[in-house]
């Protein structure tokens, strides 16, 4: 019984596949002979380079002219100009869920936390509407408050990682 493994045996072929030559009229023959188009390949690569020097320096040189050449005005009135104010980040506290009682109006728990929070879920059955509204909180980036709220007014409330 012969065994099909090369390992170990001389003269076994090789099992790495083989490369196909290059055909002659392909091969490069020495001094770095480019055919008949080398020279002109050669010429066009030198004269786009230059091109696309011309270009870059031509930009620059206009940018860096209409820079000093500026109206005051108008440098003025990009400089003058404030960014406009971040909006205070609005979501719920520890102290503003404690300041929360059950019965209280949805009007009433939004004036305490200071802004609309978002509604989990709603929902309405045998004439009470349920909703679950979310805060989440303003100085960390983990941290919410839920308040479930029946036929608008506070009926629960929950809180995770507030400060």
């Amino acid at each position: 019984m012969t065994a099909s493994r090369t390992f170990g045996r001389r003269n076994a072929p090789d099992p790495r596949p083989k490369m196909k030559s290059i055909p002659s009229e392909l091969q490069r023959t020495g001094g770095g002979d480019l055919g008949d188009n080398g020279g002109k390949l050669a010429f066009q690569l030198l004269r786009n380079a230059a091109l696309g020097a011309l270009i870059v320096v031509g930009v620059s040189s206009v940018i860096a002219i209409r820079a000093n050449t500026a109206a005051p005005s108008e440098a003025a009135e990009v400089q003058e100009t404030p960014a406009p104010p971040k909006p205070e980040p609005c979501g719920a506290t520890l102290a503003e869920f404690y300041k929360l009682r059950t019965g209280m109006r949805y009007l009433d728990v939004k004036r305490i936390i200071g802004c609309d929070g978002e509604i989990s879920s709603q929902v309405e059955m045998a004439g009470i509407n349920t909703s679950l509204v979310s805060w989440q909180a303003t100085d960390r980036f983990i941290g919410s408050m839920n308040a479930t709220f029946q036929n608008g007014k506070l009926v629960a409330r929950a809180q995770f990682g507030l400060k």
